[in-house]
């Protein structure tokens, strides 16, 4: 049996020898038709049928198929397959009358419904023998012999060393017609690896390796192959197993990574009523639709610690009231927030009593560097929270190509490694069943994140994981703390052509390529206003202290004379609107939403035009205080309203002192007593009863239980009284949880 290494000493020898060029088009033809008449009696077909898994739920892997066309391999999804009520069809190649070996598509027995192999017209049921793992290859074995079939011969004869010597015969499958051809396969086309030492040769899929004299060598199901180490070998002498320990190897495996797969649910604290705008992926599985609430898997790492992927910004992340391990069987375990990182959606948290609960094994990280797993396999993991219980949809894969990671670290390009669904925990299983790395969304500020997933090594998880790096912007919050909002200072007006002109900041905003925002406040005693920031300027642009990058600034929330009919027409009177669009500035809009993604605490450089001179100014941007959106919002179900503390930029909207009594209409439910009685949202209640009102707390005390009610409201500069009348209050009946 001679190594392909050898061989490829001799191409290159020929080579650097000048070897006459290879032979005519004519000639290649000629070779072409000569193999497909030789070998087309020995090539069948082979048909796989898929079935639903015993849940009802559709198999969740890819099929790869060689398309010759591009002559390159393809995927589809099972899931397509089954949707179009027809089976995966490739090349099977005879060893026997009743054996054939095709291309090991690495599926469980569960999701298979039958095989066929398919000669002459003829369909002739199949059943799984033997796979052969390093050869990617299936033997399947026929009810009865295959009629006419004609059993490969192979050769040992290995003779590789001319251009024109090696190739490789394939079969294949397209728009439901049966294409064979022939690719070259000298080995002097290959790819030195120079961080894994490996020469790589790409060989074709589904086909029959063929010598110098026409001869069958072996069957080439692989797509990459390792000189030196992998051979052409004929299948008699290929090592192979019963076809069912394939699947107790995964299985096993599976199984094991599930111990360390902690089921978690995340309350969030939902007072006010409001959603909180998390991604449905968190909600997929719960019954309550409607939900805020989260179910996600984290993976337990030593000392009673627990990884979770949290994507959710800086603020939303404070809304978090209580963390659970839910078990199936009912069993709970609180966990505590230990901290999250800035660059990924990752948080470390921790069990309450520092253990874990029994049965629950940690990981093991593969902190070898990735390039070590070369062409070998591993297994897509996503990890479901269904109720309490773990389920892990997985997937087989070898790792054939590599891409830069973040800080230029190779990380493995697996195919579709992005995929996470319904809150799911997605991992890179390695065969022995340790981690190779997650899949996890890169944060690109405090409120975005990139929009592809990134794959996060086993090695990067744990240099994050021992670092303890975790970046304070994320954390869970309450009170004034929840407020994650970075903000410089300023209220900014939308930028117009005849105001850039006005501010002689044109030629500015174009070399800066930013539409510009005008300062209209500069709040005393804030950051801008201590870095010489003044009304009148036109912001550009903004870069982090340490950063050469800058980011523009712009306003595109801000609106001139705000008008509260064409608002009111156009939402109603449920006041169920955007929460920016307010007449007064959003606090979490416009060049605070470029100040959050540089963080609270950081120190940035701003670049403005004043009277058309670009000046620069440096400052630390600061956690704004509480506004509009975070207030504390209280809804009263007799009136069918909510109203919230009225905060700062409300205040400066009406042009209040900081000791006027009010409180802000933010919802009024139609057809209740507050919608007939007149209130529309965003409107100011100063007065309950001729009593001032100074918070939503106070509100809701002055309400309660009263019959009769007279509200003194403010829109604008106009004033007006409301008053309604309520039936006698019931006493509220105590719900169970």
């Amino acid at each position: 049996m001679k190594k392909l290494f050898a061989v490829l000493v001799a191409a290159a020898a020929a080579a650097a020898a000048g070897a006459p060029k290879g032979p005519s088009i004519a000639a290649k033809c000629a070779r072409n038709r000569e193999l497909n008449a030789k070998f087309a009696a020995s090539c069948a077909e082979v048909r796989v049928w898929f079935k639903l898994e015993d849940s009802g739920d559709p198999p969740r892997f890819g099929v790869s198929y060689l398309c010759p066309n591009c002559n390159d391999t393809h995927e589809r999804r099972a899931s397509e397959y089954l949707n179009e009520d027809r089976p995966y069809e490739g090349a099977a190649f005879a060893v026997a009358a009743d054996r054939f070996l095709v291309q090991d598509q690495h599926l469980l027995a569960r999701w298979v419904d039958r095989f066929e192999i398919v000669f002459g017209g003829v369909k002739y049921p199949a059943s799984a023998l033997k796979r052969y793992p390093a050869e990617d290859a299936l033997e399947l074995k026929t009810a009865a012999p295959v009629k006419g079939i004609k059993p490969l011969e192979f050769s040992k004869r290995v003779d590789f060393t001319r251009d024109d010597a090696g190739v490789f015969f394939f079969s294949a499958r397209e728009d439901g017609l049966s294409v064979c051809g022939v690719r070259g396969g000298a080995p002097a086309d290959f790819t030195h690896y120079a961080d894994t030492g490996a020469d790589i040769a790409k060989t074709p899929g589904n086909a029959v390796a063929v010598n110098a004299s026409n001869e069958a060598v072996t069957v080439s199901f692989r797509r990459r192959i390792v000189l030196g180490r992998d051979t052409f070998a004929p299948p008699a002498e290929w090592r192979g197993e019963p076809a069912g320990a394939f699947d107790g190897r995964w299985l096993e495996t599976e199984n094991r990574f599930l111990k360390s797969c902690v089921p978690l649910y995340l309350h969030l604290d939902d007072e006010d009523n409001r959603k909180n705008g998390f991604s449905r992926r968190y909600r997929s599985y719960r019954r309550d639709s409607e939900s805020t609430d989260i179910d996600l898997v984290g993976l337990a790492l030593p000392e009673g610690e627990v990884l979770a992927e949290l994507r959710l910004d800086a603020s939303k992340l404070s809304e978090i009231d209580r963390i659970e391990a839910r078990f199936a069987d009912g069993t709970k375990a609180p966990l505590e927030f230990v901290g999250a990182f800035g660059d990924y959606a990752l948080a470390v948290l921790r069990f309450a009593d520092g253990k874990a609960p029994p049965g629950v094994e940690p990981v093991r990280l593969d902190e070898t560097a990735p390039v070590k797993r070369f062409l070998e396999p591993y297994f897509k993991v996503n990890a479901v929270n269904y109720n309490g219980k773990v389920k892990a949809e997985t997937e087989y894969g070898v790792i054939e190509g590599y891409k830069t990671g973040r800080g230029g670290e190779p990380v493995p390009d697996v195919s579709g490694f992005s995929y996470n669904r319904g809150g799911g925990t997605t991992v890179m299983l390695c065969a022995d069943g340790s981690v190779g790395g997650v899949s996890s969304d890169r944060r690109v500020g405090g409120s975005e994140y990139s929009s592809d997933r990134e794959f996060v090594s086993a090695a990067k998880l744990a240099a994050l994981v021992n670092g303890r790096d975790f970046d304070p912007q994320f954390a869970i919050r309450k009170g004034k703390d929840r407020v994650r909002v970075a903000w410089a200072g300023v209220e900014t007006q939308r930028m117009t052509e005849e105001l850039a002109r006005e501010k002689m900041a044109t030629a500015l905003m174009s070399a800066a390529k930013t539409r510009g925002a005008l300062v209209t406040r500069v709040w005393p005693g804030s950051p801008a206003a201590k870095a010489g920031i003044a009304e009148g300027d036109v912001l550009l642009n903004a870069r982090l202290a340490k950063s050469h990058t800058p980011m523009p600034l712009q306003d595109e929330d801000a609106v001139e004379g705000f008008d509260w009919e064409a608002f009111f027409s156009m939402f109603g009177l449920d006041g169920d609107f955007p929460s920016g669009a307010s007449p007064w500035p959003n606090v979490e809009g416009g060049v605070n939403r470029t100040f959050t993604r540089f963080g609270i605490g950081k120190k940035t450089v701003i670049a403005y035009s004043r009277g058309g001179v670009r000046k620069e100014a440096e400052l630390t941007l600061e956690q704004a205080p509480v506004h509009y959106q975070t207030a504390r919002r209280i809804k009263n179900k007799r009136l069918g309203m909510i109203v919230s503390d009225m905060t700062f930029e409300v205040r400066g909207y009406f042009k209040f002192d900081e000791k006027a009594p009010g409180v802000v209409v933010v919802k009024v439910q139609p057809g209740n007593p507050a919608a007939i009685g007149g209130l529309r949202p965003l409107e100011i209640i100063t007065h309950v009863n001729n009593e001032p009102v100074s918070s939503a707390k106070d509100f809701a005390r002055r309400v309660k239980g009263a019959a009769e009610l007279t509200f003194s409201v403010r829109r604008l500069a106009a004033t007006r009284v409301v008053r309604i009348e309520l039936k006698k209050e019931e006493p509220e009946k105590k719900e169970g949880r």
